[in-house]
């Protein structure tokens, strides 16, 4: 009999933990020091990945909210083409200059993001405004704790932009040749956009 109360009381603990821990009252903060956005370029004919970022990303519209969802989906992401950073200053300035025709095009880089599907793991566009052209890419994210990844590739052709790719394989051409001896710069770019969230829960 005593046996059968414990085992009763112990189902009862563990039950009103359970209630208590979800009915915790969370908020999340969009938190600008925690973003990294990379970006990777691919050269060769064998598809070789080159890393980058921008140094700078400017982030309004964001609310505090009981999500990371909830709190990104008004989100509104401006770059600058010139804060783009490579690893290499050569190969960035000959990016600003022949790829993003610096300093004569200030045009900004600018996304929004729409239908958010999913919970932990789940689906959503960015909605990117890039030379003009406005394109929506398919995204696909993750959410560990307070931590959202969210990845996706797009192509630098559906934004009118292949004039400025030709023009940057034409100045790169010994650095982008394979071990086929063919220059090749892809027109396909990945994006990774990880952010880390300040949380609050009562």
């Amino acid at each position: 009999m005593n046996k059968i109360f414990m085992i009763v009381l112990l189902t009862f603990g563990f039950s009103i933990q359970s209630l208590l821990a979800d009915s915790q009252n969370c908020k999340f903060e969009y938190d600008p020091s925690q973003t990294k956005l990379e970006w990777t370029a691919y050269k060769f004919t064998e598809k070789t990945g080159v890393k980058g970022t921008f140094d700078k990303v400017a982030v309004s519209g964001t609310i505090k909210s009981d999500s990371i969802q909830k709190s990104m989906a008004s989100a509104k992401f401006t770059i600058s083409p010139s804060d783009i950073n490579s690893s290499v200053p050569d190969r960035d300035s000959k990016i600003k200059e022949f790829f993003f025709d610096l300093p004569k095009n200030q045009k900004p880089i600018v996304g929004t993001l729409s239908d958010i599907k999913g919970n932990s793991e789940g689906t959503a566009f960015l909605i990117l405004n890039l030379n003009g052209i406005s394109k929506k890419i398919p995204l696909a994210y993750k959410i560990d704790a307070n931590t959202i990844i969210a990845t996706g590739e797009m192509d630098l052709v559906d934004f009118g932009l292949s004039k400025g790719l030709a023009k940057l394989n034409e100045v790169c051409l010994e650095l982008h040749k394979g071990a086929d001896g063919k220059s090749k710069l892809w027109p396909n770019v990945s994006l990774k956009i990880e952010s880390k969230f300040k949380s609050s829960c009562k």
